[in-house]
């Protein structure tokens, strides 16, 4: 597979999970290049090296890590009508009706 014109050292990303307060650095120097700083409070520190080497690959293994969404209720991803304040079930009968007749698929009422 070719990824001509990515940079050659690849990508990469850190992973730092915890839930203290703290402040993450970039710090560059002359004397010491570039370096991240992690600040944190407290707490169990889990720290995740995505290696890559692709950025669909570092996507790939963070969606491992943290696992993957809950799939929506299949009538979740259709059209779905709300209206508040319908008296009685006529009401909500018509607006099926006239969805319907207009040809809208309604996956929810």
């Amino acid at each position: 597979m070719s990824h001509a014109g990515w940079n050659s050292k690849g990508t990469h990303s850190v992973f730092l999970l915890n839930s203290n307060g703290m402040d993450i650095f970039i710090n560059s120097t002359a004397e010491t290049g570039q370096y991240l700083e992690y600040d944190i409070l407290g707490g169990i520190i889990d720290l995740y090296f995505l290696a890559g080497p692709y950025p669909f690959r570092v996507a790939k293994q963070y969606s491992d890590v943290i696992g993957k969404s809950a799939m929506m209720p299949y009538w979740g991803l259709g059209f779905d009508q709300c209206r508040y304040g319908m008296q009685v079930v006529c009401e909500m009968a018509e607006v099926v009706a006239n969805y319907s007749t207009a040809g809208i698929p309604l996956e929810t009422m």
